[in-house]
């Protein structure tokens, strides 16, 4: 039992802690929260019985770049493993520039990209800029730009088959003597690491390409405990965008505030695997052993986008969350959709988990088929269900979701909890939880005397 609301093993600059007060249920999670621009705000306050066995990790803080586009132009100006643009475009090279994300970080690429090539004698008129959906201001440089549409066959070229999937992909980006992927990985989303290369093979292919890539072999790939280091997924967008002709990637990876943490260009599968280090750095939260109970902060988001943190930790081939453990889910609002295609999504989740009595039926319905984004999210989850009770407490109105354990408020969670699990159990509480994975230190530490006498009198209830 941690005393003084620290855990064994919990780094010091982790940013939440426990502290104790008077009563049964009074050890409290302090997290840091954010408001809407991402800087630090208020306390969260999760209460936890204070004779819970807990401790509290967190993944580093992911730092943003201060001078973007001074580190965009070096990352330009030393790509990893491949010649600079320099030697690759120059006048009469004629360059598609692929681009997923129309915000405002990837604008700023996009300028030092169109500048860059400028510079090397590359005409705005032999530049093209093939968008996945419209939103893009007037560019730099009046090159041309059009927006992907993958229901448009006239503008697919066929590139053949791999592993079943057909690839039909827009004929600007396979056209081009250059191909530039500007692709996008985010810390609060592990199933879309693959940036570049999942634009150019999905986002600008066809709708039967995209189909088949939605189909639930892929999604099961990414679940199994004898899966690869490489998904399934991940090699065939790479073989796609190979036969596209992608040679060169600008990759940006963003925190669940939407801010470039990290920027690297070059060779696209080079590049991704950096990125990769980088995310898999940020996104740890080391714990000093494996925990029967998580509580996951997630903030003050609708049960659509908190399950992503279940689904990570199912994702994750070693979570610190032993298998049967369970996880908790606090402070969860009602749904608040901002675009009609997120209201859509998240009709398809809540829909896909009412498909069955229990989560094995849900998997069965779902299995084999092409999912929408919501159904690809229930189906995930309904898997980790198989393994990782989960337990929500929820605001007024918010929706209630099939096969999730209900809790009006904490203390009936930790009642819920040790149903489950029995008494004391040992409790890892997650902060930003959305963006981190919480994971067991190599040297993980074994349970001190104390507890293990303590866990054995709670499991005979003496």
């Amino acid at each position: 039992m941690f005393r003084d609301g620290t855990a064994a093993g919990l780094n010091s600059d982790r940013d939440a802690r426990i502290t104790h007060h008077v009563g049964t249920m009074n050890q409290t999670s302090e997290t840091s929260e954010a408001d809407e621009t991402g800087e630090t705000g208020g306390i969260r306050e999760i209460p936890l019985p204070d004779d819970w066995r807990v401790e509290s990790i967190a993944a580093p803080n992911a730092i943003p770049i201060h001078d973007l586009l001074g580190t965009i132009q070096d990352a330009l100006d030393r790509p990893l493993g491949s010649l600079p643009l320099i030697d690759l475009a120059g006048p009469g090279t004629r360059v598609c520039i692929a681009v997923e994300n129309t915000g405002a970080d990837p604008r700023v690429a996009l300028d030092a990209l169109l500048t860059t090539l400028h510079s090397n004698g590359v005409l705005p008129a032999d530049v093209i800029v093939l968008a996945v959906a419209p939103g893009f201001d007037p560019l730099t440089l009046p090159v041309a730009q059009t927006v992907h549409d993958a229901d448009d066959r006239r503008v697919l070229d066929d590139l053949g088959r791999y592993e079943g999937v057909p690839f039909t992909i827009n004929h600007r980006a396979v056209d081009a003597d250059l191909l530039i992927g500007l692709g996008t990985l985010h810390l609060d989303d592990l199933l879309h690491d693959a940036a570049s290369s999942r634009l150019i093979a999905h986002d600008l292919a066809g709708s039967a390409t995209q189909n088949e890539l939605a189909d639930t072999r892929f999604l099961d790939d990414l679940i199994s405990p004898w899966r690869n280091d490489e998904s399934v997924y991940d090699r065939v967008v790479r073989e796609g965008a190979r036969r596209a002709g992608l040679v060169f990637a600008v990759e940006m990876l963003f925190d669940e505030h939407s801010r470039t943490v990290a920027v690297k260009a070059g060779m696209p599968r080079q590049v991704n695997a950096e990125l990769r280090l980088i995310a898999h750095t940020l996104r740890e939260a080391a714990a000093s052993r494996a925990a029967d109970l998580l509580v996951a902060d997630v903030g003050s988001v609708g049960f659509y986008s908190a399950a992503r943190a279940p689904i990570h930790i199912g994702m994750a081939s070693d979570a610190a969350l032993v298998r049967g453990g369970v996880v908790v889910l606090p402070n969860l609002q009602a749904e608040s959709p901002t675009e009609p295609s997120e209201a859509a999504e998240i009709e398809a989740f809540y829909d896909a988990l009412d498909l069955g009595a229990n989560s094995e039926e849900v998997i069965r319905h779902l299995s084999g088929r092409t999912l929408r984004p919501g159904e690809a999210r229930a189906y995930l989850l309904a898997h980790v269900l198989q393994r990782h009770p989960v337990i929500t407490v929820s605001a007024a109105g918010a929706r209630p979701a099939r096969h999730i354990i209900a809790a009006r408020d904490m203390f009936e969670a930790a009642e819920l909890a040790e149903t489950l699990l029995g008494r004391r159990p040992y409790t890892l509480l997650l902060s930003r939880a959305l963006s981190a994975l919480p994971v067991a230190s190599r040297f993980a530490q074994p349970e001190s005397a104390e507890d293990s006498l303590g866990s054995l009198l709670d499991d005979l209830d003496l």
